[in-house]
């Protein structure tokens, strides 16, 4: 199969609205080709293109997904990215409990492609492990900007924010309960909550708001319901195990305001984590 100068090789995964393909570029580069299966409807063709926008704005930040091309085929409008060998977030937390010191690493970055996006007036709404990609190299990558929003109200009217109010935009048990009750108005602290959901999950190889139903999750997320970390994690250094409760608090003015600020929290953390180590054994220590 043809799409546009792209040769298909394989479907890699499927939504609502479109469909992921791995592909050969004319120069035998790897691509991973998004292409939106039924443009003509509306708010759907509107998500695509605002995902485009934000791509083009974030590609001068680290820490997303880089944007190669875009383009229109038979087939549906697409977007080209590069294929990123290292799987999913989520099938590495199939392997259980992180190291402690891949947390620390998986956190930082994340929190600062989230700051530079915030920074840049960007919320990405629906970050959980399905939308975080590793490269060849392991580096973690932020990917789907389908339902990412601007927060300046200049931006949105170019189409960046087209959620309405009272919308239900997002992944339950990752987005946080001020997104359930008005995705349209939430703000980076959402992101804030949905990273510490991503690093307890790595601590602990379970969701932060488990459920037999979506009810018994939402009350939980609601309640601050998760199991502390210190019954599931001990060995968890008591200043991480503090950052993370802090991003799942229920009220976004609890959290921390950006990822900016999450990621200087989670380096202060991790240097009070050091010296304390120290104190008990010397030596530089390797928080494993």
């Amino acid at each position: 199969m043809e799409l546009g100068p792209y040769r298909i090789e394989e479907e890699l995964g499927r939504g609502g609205a479109g469909v992921v393909l791995r592909g050969r570029a004319p120069d035998g580069e790897a691509v991973a080709v998004k292409v939106l299966l039924h443009p003509e409807r509306g708010q759907a063709l509107e998500r695509f293109l605002r995902e485009l926008d934000v791509h083009a704005e974030l590609a001068r930040e680290g820490g997303f997904v880089p944007l190669l091309d875009a383009g229109e085929s038979p087939q549906g409008p697409y977007l080209v990215m590069p294929y990123l060998p290292g799987g999913t977030l989520r099938a590495r937390l199939g392997a259980g409990p992180w190291p402690l010191y891949k947390v620390w690493q998986l956190g930082r970055s994340l929190a600062r492609a989230l700051g530079r996006a915030h920074a840049a007036g960007v919320v990405h709404r629906d970050l959980k492990p399905e939308n975080v990609l590793f490269d060849a190299r392991g580096r973690p990558l932020i990917a789907d900007l389908g339902l990412a929003k601007h927060l300046h109200e200049a931006e949105a009217r170019r189409g960046l924010g087209i959620t309405k109010t009272g919308t239900i935009a997002g992944t339950l048990g990752y987005m946080p309960p001020e997104q359930m009750l008005d995705a349209k108005h939430v703000g980076p602290q959402a992101d804030v909550f949905a990273l510490g959901a991503l690093l307890y999950e790595c601590l602990t190889g379970a969701v932060a708001f488990p459920g037999a139903s979506q009810l018994e999750v939402v009350n939980r997320m609601l309640s601050g319901g998760a199991t502390p970390l210190e019954d599931l994690r001990p060995e968890a250094p008591a200043a991480l195990r503090a950052v993370v409760a802090r991003c799942l608090a229920p009220e976004p003015e609890d959290r921390y305001p950006d990822g900016g600020a999450l990621a200087a929290a989670l380096r202060r953390a991790e240097e009070e984590a050091q010296r304390a180590a120290r104190r008990r054994g010397g030596g530089a220590p390797r928080l494993v």
